[in-house]
């Protein structure tokens, strides 16, 4: 029970780790398809507001999730745990105001401006996403997987078992030999 119940656990952390360490190259180009088209302008037009309400925004996103988290209980918080992944993706690609230190409240921009901003915007993501994929293999390279240490101890265990039934053998063997030089000895 033990052993299965540790599987579990390591197979959900190992679930885990691969959705963090993977959901960037999922969720990228949908959401560079979102950004080019409009889509997701309520979560890339938030750097477009102004600081104050930016702020107001962000002070508004914690006191709902902590009065819904008095209100509703352990079902709002699993679901806020769930959506975490997506929350620390969102936030990690779509930082760029706090990178360009309120540039983007400018209501006179062009264009050209606009589109050479999106270009800086795609490269910047496109830099993170490949320093994440960078740090995933580095981690990969220096960390052997939790399943593949488990599957190593299942395979230490079968040995183990194999050289007893081996020893056991042995055992019948010797006794049974006792038994014949006894039964010699009764005989004589």
């Amino acid at each position: 029970i033990a052993f299965w119940s540790m599987k579990a656990v390591y197979s959900t952390i190992d679930a885990l780790v691969y959705t963090m360490a993977f959901a960037p190259s999922f969720f990228c180009p949908a959401l560079r398809r979102g950004l080019e088209t409009g889509f997701y302008c309520g979560l890339y037009c938030a750097g477009k507001m102004p600081p104050q309400l930016s702020l107001l925004a962000e002070v508004l996103k914690i006191l709902i999730f902590y009065v819904g988290l008095i209100a509703f209980g352990p079902v709002l918080f699993l679901m806020k745990i769930l959506q975490l992944p997506v929350i620390i993706v969102r936030t990690e690609l779509l930082d760029e105001p706090a990178e360009r230190g309120g540039e983007a409240a400018d209501v006179e921009e062009t264009e050209g401006d606009e589109a050479r901003k999106g270009r800086e915007a795609t490269d910047r993501i496109k830099e993170k996403i490949d320093k994440w994929i960078e740090t995933t293999s580095h981690h990969d390279a220096n960390f052997p997987d939790v399943m593949a240490g488990l599957m190593a101890i299942d395979r230490r265990q079968v040995e183990m078992e194999e050289r007893q039934l081996q020893g056991d053998e042995r055992q019948m063997r010797g006794d049974e030999r006792l038994t014949q030089v006894d039964e010699r000895q009764m005989q004589m």
